[in-house]
């Protein structure tokens, strides 16, 4: 039974991630379909880049993604299938799959008419070829190499790396959660020792890093390393985005001493 993964922008009131799944299921009925999630901003790729990034590595071997943030539907982009670390990546071609590829990553267009809708609507291709090609993956028989040619050239969104130089460390916001709280690019390679270290973002002066939220009191600022490896901010109990100072790209000083 193969694992088809969806993640879209679409949200969950309108019935298109319900008439993506009928086709997948269409192709392949055995396929289980996952809702990765449906709540990425509005025709923001690079935080669908994100999503796909953080949870794809969690998934086993095998497992289709089929990502659907697509502002440019309908133009000349490319669709997209590629293949990384054993899993399957099927998307427009403008970086949402990017940062989810590893070195061993092969891209694959998408192009053989008869592994999408007969009609293909200009503004629905999420339905009409994303899940359709993942479809006819999860039923077995079909490569990514048969659905089209390689492709070379394919674009990468740039991944911001901290920067370090001597006792300070220099990143940037990179993502807001659910609970309001800040993640940062700053991950703990990047820190080496950071038992000394004080926190700023943008104007703000966080104070060292905590361990959990529970070592400072309700309403309190803290600097934590999160699930994922990196530098986050947030207010304990609170949400730190209300702050207004915590937009992405704001630069993030980590003093080490």
């Amino acid at each position: 039974m193969s694992i088809v993964a969806l993640l879209s922008d679409f949200g969950t009131i309108d019935g298109y991630v319900g008439a993506m799944k009928g086709v997948v299921l269409t192709h392949a009925p055995l396929a289980q379909i996952i809702d990765v999630t449906h709540e990425i901003p509005r025709q923001d790729v690079r935080a669908g880049a994100w999503a796909l990034r953080q949870s794809a590595r969690y998934f086993p071997a095998g497992t289709i993604f089929c990502a659907v943030v697509d502002p440019g539907v309908g133009t000349s982009r490319a669709p997209l299938v590629l293949t990384s670390g054993g899993r399957f990546f099927i998307g427009p071609d403008n970086g949402l799959l990017s940062w989810a590829a590893q070195a061993d990553s092969r891209v694959f267009a998408i192009e053989r008419p008869e592994l999408m809708a007969e009609q293909v609507s200009r503004t629905f291709h999420g339905r009409d070829i994303f899940a359709s090609v993942a479809g006819h993956l999860a039923q077995g028989g079909l490569s990514p190499e048969a659905c089209g040619p390689p492709v070379d050239t394919w674009v990468r969104l740039p991944f911001p790396r901290p920067e370090r130089h001597e006792a300070k460390v220099r990143g940037e916001v990179l993502h807001i959660d659910h609970f309001g709280n800040v993640v940062t690019t700053i991950d703990t390679a990047t820190l080496g020792d950071y038992s000394k270290a004080r926190v700023q973002v943008g104007a703000r002066d966080i104070g060292p890093i905590r361990a959990t939220f529970g070592d400072v009191d309700e309403g309190d600022w803290l600097a934590f390393i999160g699930s994922a490896g990196l530098l986050e901010v947030a207010i304990r109990g609170g949400d730190a985005a209300d702050d207004g100072n915590f937009g992405i790209g704001v630069p993030v000083v980590v003093s080490l001493s």
